[in-house]
């Protein structure tokens, strides 16, 4: 098994986009993998309440199509956007507008114990830094609710190339990844936080 570095999936992607793929695609193609794995893991998903938490890296753009795909089929989504609009790439920004736009709810202040799954899409494979204040407080409230959680590409506050915990990190059932394994799904604490792992070919 192939495992990639935080910077060489950053030139795999690059390399991609570049030569081969639209970004926007590339987005689309791990949203539907996430949901498609959601589907196969959680039973009678179309009567449970889901709600995706997104920050405002290519993680979170990530997340609002998962949740405009989980939309389209019916089910019941909620979005938490803990990051700054200002900050969204062209491509989140895009998913962000169409979430909105089709009307899915976005909340502020959630009970995560109202849900029965979370689907983390705070942060991806960049995080180097402590995690602290409100998004601190939000893994840590979604950690204390005990639902059923699925991390996209790495649960968020775990550092991809150590397995470290920056200061906090969310607890993951399943972990989605895309292209390649990373480094955390395998090295402790990260690989205990990421659940059943699934590595998914996006194109």
């Amino acid at each position: 098994m192939q495992i990639l570095s935080s910077e060489e999936m950053k030139e795999a992607e690059k390399k991609a986009i570049e030569s081969y793929i639209p970004s926007m695609l590339l987005m689309e193609s791990a949203a539907e993998k996430v949901v498609k794995i959601a589907e196969r893991e959680i039973e009678d998903i179309e009567n449970k309440r889901v709600v995706v938490v997104c920050g405002d890296g290519n993680n979170g753009g990530d997340g609002f199509a998962v949740a405009r795909k989980l939309f389209n089929l019916s089910k019941k989504v909620d979005v938490l956007f803990c990051g700054n609009s200002a900050k969204l790439s062209s491509d989140g920004a895009i998913n962000f507008e169409i979430a909105k736009n089709m009307g899915i709810k976005f909340i502020e202040e959630p009970d995560f114990k109202e849900y029965d799954i979370v689907i983390d899409a705070i942060f991806g494979t960049g995080v180097s830094r402590t995690i602290e204040g409100k998004v601190k407080e939000i893994i840590e409230k979604i950690n204390s609710a005990e639902k059923f959680v699925i991390a996209l590409d790495i649960p968020s506050g775990i550092i991809c190339d150590t397995g470290e915990v920056a200061g906090t990190a969310v607890k993951a059932d399943v972990t989605v990844t895309f292209h390649r394994a990373k480094p955390a799904h395998y090295l402790y604490p990260g690989r205990e936080m990421s659940g059943t792992i699934y590595v998914e070919d996006i194109g």
